[in-house]
């Protein structure tokens, strides 16, 4: 696997801390990617760069509960998210997504099974944190920690589109090239330090 590194004006878990922007601003970030030989020199990466706002060791949704209103409407809108999927009807789910996605989302919530599964599964998450946001054209993507006594941490994507009343989930972006990337790489490499510094549970029995 590719070594990789990120640099910014604020640090994520651990990442390297340059500049003198505050916690949680828009930021320009650069990813490092190294060869993973173990001694290869680390010179000469490939940098993969976006437009984006990282949220230091996390922005927990516990901590800003009663405070919405000092959230961006995006971030606002990703609360709504985790709740609805946690205890919304199968409605309000469907109506989390962009329209030209509602349709597929309908069928899926219709089958009891796996929209139970679906609730029960978000139902296990105590608190959830944000890690990074990433513009990407009309497209927002977060990566965003879930924490429970009953599950291993791990960090979910979520796509969304900006639309004229707020915003909205979509697939859209299921096989665009940058998305895997994010998917495959960046989201990965979050979760793998989550592993590393943290026992499965932990941050929930503890309190974060």
């Amino acid at each position: 696997m590719t070594n990789l590194k990120i640099r910014a004006s604020i640090g994520i878990l651990g990442l390297m801390v340059s500049g003198a922007v505050a916690l949680g601003a828009d930021t320009r970030i650069d990813v490092d990617f190294f060869p993973a030989q173990p001694d290869t020199e680390a010179t000469r990466p490939v940098t993969f760069s976006f437009d984006g706002k990282l949220y230091g060791d996390g922005l927990w949704f516990s901590g800003v509960a009663g405070h919405e209103g000092t959230l961006e409407p995006d971030e606002r809108f990703l609360l709504e998210v985790v709740r609805v999927n946690a205890s919304g009807s199968p409605d309000e789910v469907v109506g989390l997504w962009a329209p030209g996605d509602r349709e597929e989302l309908r069928a899926t919530v219709a089958d009891a099974e796996m929209f139970g599964s679906n609730q029960a599964f978000f139902a296990k998450v105590a608190d959830s944190a944000f890690l990074a946001k990433i513009a990407y054209g009309p497209y927002v993507v977060f990566m965003v920690r879930h924490t429970g006594s009953l599950m291993d941490d791990f960090v979910h994507m979520y796509p969304m589109v900006r639309q004229d009343d707020g915003y909205a989930l979509t697939n859209v972006l299921q096989d665009d090239p940058v998305l895997r990337f994010l998917f495959f790489v960046y989201r990965e490499r979050l979760e793998r330090e989550l592993a590393a510094e943290t026992p499965t549970g932990a941050q929930a029995a503890s309190g974060k």
